[in-house]
């Protein structure tokens, strides 16, 4: 579908299973980012995304979750990933959702070396898939941090073959780093965009953080929100899937928008205190 299609491509920069989907989330590994963003066809409110990437230091990987949920207008799309990367993002394993309408379909994605094994399914039939993937080949999802890894610099153009999620296939993609700029009071990255042949310009923090993502041709865009609830007015949040993905409904207040406070120093013990008054009373003398 064409418009599942155009959300996908612009999600798939924010970032962005098999047996492992079926069972609820567990937080084993650190969350590194967790946000909601708002989908928007024009000025018009169109869906919502909610993205959190995680890393086990135990297993030295990388884990994304999305959840997509889309209104009428943009077809009532549901759509989900969980992926999973080495720490140098080789792919290891994913698993992508979607459901539009009544049509539904599932790609079950294993990787051993340069070779992909795939089962795709639409509920009824399942077609095997095996493909070889280009070394340096990694999982969509993760683009944002494997960029980071390779270190912003301005008018840089980093060329990639990424994994679009939906196809169990590697496509070519670049992404040029055109300028530094500011956004909400933050010094942001301004980058221009290309893959599976749609252009769109990003906004990315320091840390890799895509802050939105606009698409001039489709007139589709997505916006970091600091509150959930800006994503998600409108729309009933479907429990049970958030639940499987994420182990409930994520809060969303991992990111730039919420700064992690520095716990409070704790405060002295009476005594402690009593004594270092005294001290000082002394000296004073």
């Amino acid at each position: 579908m064409v418009v599942n299609f155009q959300v996908r491509t612009l999600i798939t920069i924010l970032f962005c299973c098999g047996s492992f989907f079926g069972q609820p989330g567990k937080a084993s590994a650190d969350v590194i980012f967790e946000g909601y963003y708002k989908i928007k066809l024009g000025s018009t409110h169109a869906g919502y995304a909610i993205q959190r990437y995680e890393f086990d230091s135990k297993k030295s990987r990388f884990k994304s979750t999305y959840f997509i949920q889309t209104n009428k207008i943009l077809g009532n799309l549901q759509e989900s990933v969980v992926a999973f990367a080495t720490d140098k993002f080789k792919p290891i394993k994913y698993q992508y959702t979607t459901k539009v309408g009544e049509a539904f379909k599932t790609v079950d994605a294993t990787f051993d070396k340069q070779m992909m094994m795939a089962k795709v399914s639409n509920g009824k039939d399942v077609n095997p898939i095996s493909r070889q993937v280009p070394e340096g080949t990694f999982l969509s999802t993760f683009l944002g941090y494997v960029m980071l890894q390779n270190g912003y610099q301005i008018e840089k153009k980093y060329s990639y073959k990424a994994v679009a999620e939906e196809d169990a296939k590697a496509y070519e993609g670049s992404a040029l780093i055109k300028e530094e700029t500011k956004y909400k009071g933050e010094s942001v990255y301004r980058i221009l965009n290309d893959f599976k042949n749609s252009r769109f310009v990003s906004l990315v923090s320091k840390k890799g953080e895509v802050l939105s993502t606009a698409s001039p041709v489709q007139k589709i865009s997505t916006e970091l929100v600091k509150q959930p609830v800006e994503a998600t007015k409108g729309f009933q949040l479907p429990q049970q899937s958030l639940k499987i993905l994420f182990g409930g409904v994520p809060i969303g207040k991992k990111n730039l928008f919420h700064p992690v406070e520095q716990p409070n120093k704790p405060k002295p013990l009476a005594s402690t205190a009593k004594k270092a008054d005294n001290k000082k009373k002394k000296s004073s003398k």
